[in-house]
């Protein structure tokens, strides 16, 4: 990645970098962008394919008008935003190398992470309640692949910590409370993907609950179905939400959706193998809109979105809406995207925007 003139981002001196962003309407605490209490954020950021065929991190407003846009080196996949909302963590595509740390209001490139030789970043990761650190799950390669968290230090860009994730082949990670929640899905991947990923019997996918102060598994969680990949998350206090992905693939009607707390262990939402044949064994993601008391799971493979009741857990309602994927919450309710560039709303009208929107979607 360039600066100025040509000169590469990691040459620059920290003090040309501070200072031009201060010109650009930035403050700065501890080698962090933030932002003047006066500045605009846009609402929804997601990784995308441009209609160039390259790839990029948008910013959008609800209409989807573009408010900035990040070029991308290859494909993306998730964002997350900062706890104050003013910096956003772009994650790459597995098997990634770099996340990028951007500015939510510009889409400057404040600072990028790199994981290091021989393992690669799983598309995923939570900032720390202050901001200053990143959580991000990686897989490690060696005579044993395995599962870490590794924490980086976002003043430096350099890892600090680094921990087992509690099983094999880890996903997206949210926080729940104290505890660090770790999706696993239990497949061996290889290397540069030397080979296709098959799932290991001897340790299947698992929801792990981690203790982020010391690294120590304070629980894991099991489903009955060993084929039932742990994929993706979303918490709140109270407990989470987890998308599955089964490895009989659009054959399957097993159950996609799960929900634990602290103190109850994974247990699967029923809703018959009817609802979940239409899901063709794959959620791309889960939301909570937590102002309308409702979770939202969505299948790009079976093209459609369900929205359940987060207090009772009983299904409200099924949409189809073709290749839908990207889910959040804005004030109205759920909010969805899709691969052919749809914005989908509970209470808004349809919009188009000139974008194909990967698997995530942040809402800001």
């Amino acid at each position: 990645m360039a600066g100025p003139q040509g000169e590469p981002f990691s040459r620059l001196s920290r003090r040309r970098v501070l200072q031009g962003l201060a010109a650009a309407g930035f403050v700065t605490t501890g080698g962090l962008v933030t932002l003047r209490a006066s500045a605009q954020t846009p609402r929804l950021v997601s990784a995308v394919r441009r209609s160039d065929g390259n790839y990029a991190v948008v910013a959008l407003d609800t209409t989807g008008a573009l408010v900035w846009e990040f070029p991308l080196p290859h494909r993306g996949h998730s964002v997350t935003p900062s706890p104050n909302g003013q910096v956003i963590a772009a994650f790459p595509r597995r098997p990634g190398q770099t996340v990028w740390l951007l500015s939510a209001r510009s889409g400057e490139l404040i600072r990028s992470v790199d994981a290091g030789p021989n393992r690669q970043m799983n598309g995923h990761g939570v900032f720390s309640d202050d901001g200053r650190h990143l959580y991000v799950t990686e897989t490690v390669f060696g005579a044993i692949t395995s599962g870490e968290v590794t924490v980086y230090d976002l003043d430096t860009g350099s890892a600090v910590r680094r921990f087992a994730s509690g099983g094999l082949d880890p996903h997206q990670c949210v926080w729940c409370g104290d505890h660090l929640v770790v999706a696993h899905g239990g497949y061996i991947e290889f290397q540069d993907k030397a080979q296709p990923k098959v799932l290991d019997p001897t340790r299947p996918p698992n929801l792990a609950w981690l203790n982020a102060g010391t690294g120590a598994v304070m629980r894991r969680d099991q489903l009955d179905d060993p084929q039932l990949s742990i994929r993706h998350l979303a918490a709140d206090r109270d407990g989470v939400f987890a998308g599955f992905q089964h490895d009989d693939g659009p054959a399957s009607s097993a159950p996609l959706l799960g929900y634990a707390t602290p103190e109850a262990p994974l247990a699967a939402v029923p809703a018959g193998e009817a609802l979940w044949s239409r899901f063709k064994g794959y959620v791309g993601s889960v939301a909570i809109a937590a102002g309308h008391d409702e979770v939202v799971a969505t299948s790009p493979k079976g093209g459609v979105l369900g929205v359940w009741g987060r207090q009772d857990v009983q299904l409200r309602e099924l949409r189809e809406i073709s290749d839908v994927c990207g889910a959040g919450a804005t004030d109205d309710g759920w909010i969805a995207t899709t691969g052919f560039g749809v914005i989908a709303g509970e209470a808004t009208a349809v919009q188009r925007a000139d974008y194909a929107f990967d698997n995530h979607l942040a809402v800001i």
